[in-house]
This record gives structure tokens, sequence and C-alpha cells, in this order.
């Protein structure tokens, strides 16, 4: 992962720091580290997420998952990954998603924490737990819901389809679809053009109502799950998620 700013913008670009893998617990910790920066960074306008090669079109790794979590273990973990999505949620600056190809699994949760996203034609969400024998965090599922809403949150997990831009458009995971460069190019200068105050009053105002903790123990009846246990090992579990490599969300 990499970060850049340019007149009050600060660009993170996201990428596992294990190519090929999903993201390991360093990953979530540079997230957690880098907001909880930027939370006391009062000369920020505004925070935004895109992906660098394969940056959002992974979850976490499932095996460093496992070796984690599995057997009610790894709360040190479970804690850094739902304080890191809470604390970019709950920036009191605007933050914005760019998606410009495949969001799966753990990202579709990063991007979910931030206020706006903005997507190309290209942009897809895939939510595969079900698939997987997993249930996401109270987090991620709060994040999702705020989002899209009740029906639709559920209609994405029990489903695990993988929706196109036009979909996600509709149901809210997208607030924008066209070229990523200019859709945030615009946006960011409307945001510069206004009241930092003011959007970050505004932010608190929408989002005044607090997030409940998560529900530690249905999250690990998905950690300890047979087909978790199958698909999180070196090589994955043939057919676990069709579309996609073995062994990953």
């Amino acid at each position: 992962m990499r970060r850049e700013r340019a007149d009050g913008i600060e660009t993170l670009w996201l990428a596992p720091s294990l190519p090929g893998r999903g993201y390991v617990l360093a990953d979530w910790t540079y997230l957690l580290d880098t907001c909880r920066e930027l939370a006391a960074d009062a000369a920020l306008r505004c925070l935004v997420l895109r992906g660098e090669g394969a940056g959002l079109s992974v979850g976490a790794d499932l095996c460093d998952v496992r070796e984690h979590v599995t057997g009610g273990h790894g709360e040190a973990y479970k804690a850094t990954t739902r304080l890191a999505l809470r604390t970019l949620a709950e920036l009191a600056l605007p933050t914005v998603a760019v998606i410009d190809g495949p969001c799966t699994a753990g990202s579709t949760a990063i991007v979910n924490a931030c206020d706006v996203r903005l997507g190309s034609p290209a942009a897809t969400f895939e939510f595969p737990p079900a698939r997987l024998g997993l249930v996401y965090p109270q987090v991620s599922v709060q994040l999702l819901v705020r989002a899209v809403g009740s029906p639709a949150a559920k209609h994405l997990l029990y489903s695990g389809r993988v929706i196109d831009a036009a979909h996600a458009l509709r149901i809210g995971l997208l607030q924008e679809v066209g070229d990523p460069a200019g859709l945030l190019a615009r946006f960011t200068a409307e945001i510069a053009g206004g009241e930092p105050a003011s959007h970050r009053s505004h932010k608190l105002l929408v989002d005044h109502a607090a997030m409940a903790f998560d529900s530690a123990a249905l999250e690990q009846a998905g950690y300890d799950t047979q087909r978790f246990a199958d698909v999180a090992q070196p090589g994955g579990h043939p057919g676990a998620q069709p579309g996609g490599p073995a062994g990953r969300p």
C-alpha cells in the first residue's frame, strides 16, 4: 500500500503486501494506523481509496485468516480488522472510494466504509461468505446495510452472485458510474470548493447513529465451519469460489 497527497486530498492506494494473495494482518494494521493518523490531521480535506493492481479484487487472505482465528483464537486479528473498518467509517472528513474493476469480499467492506463510491462501467461487486462457509463480521454487514438497505443486503449475501456497475448504481453501492478519473476530479473539486467544517459537521449529522459492537460468537461460528476449513488451505477447495482463484474470498 502507498499514499499520495495533493491539494489537501490524500490518496491511499490499496494492494496486498504479499503479491497474488489477499489482505493479511499487516495490511489491515496498515489501514488502521493510516486512518488513525489521518483522523488527527486537521489540514486534510478528503481521503480517496483506490485499488492498485488487484487491490480491490481480493478480500482477506483465507490462509492468513485461518492461521489466526480457527478454533476460537485470534482475537487480536479480529479486533484489528474490525477496528480498521470502523476507524475508516468514522473519519470526520469526506471519504471516497474509486472502483474500476472487480471488488470482492473484504474489499467490499473497505469501500462500504467510505462515504461515496465512484465506479467505472467495469466495476463489479461480489459477496461470497456463504459459499465459503463464513459469517461476515457485524461491522461489515452494518456497512453493507448502511449502503444498500436490509432487503438488498440480504439479496447480495444469500445469492453470492457478482453484480455489475449498473446494478450497483441502482441499489446504492455506487453513487456515480463513468470515467473514474473524470468523476473523481469533479467530485474532489466540489469537496474542495466547500467549507471543510461544513463537510465534517454534515458527516456527523448523517452518521449520528453509533454502530454496535460485533457479535463475536456469530463471526466465530463461520470460522469454525468445515467448509471454511476446506477452502482456507493452500490450494483451496475446488469450486469454492466460481470465477475466481480457490482459497481466496
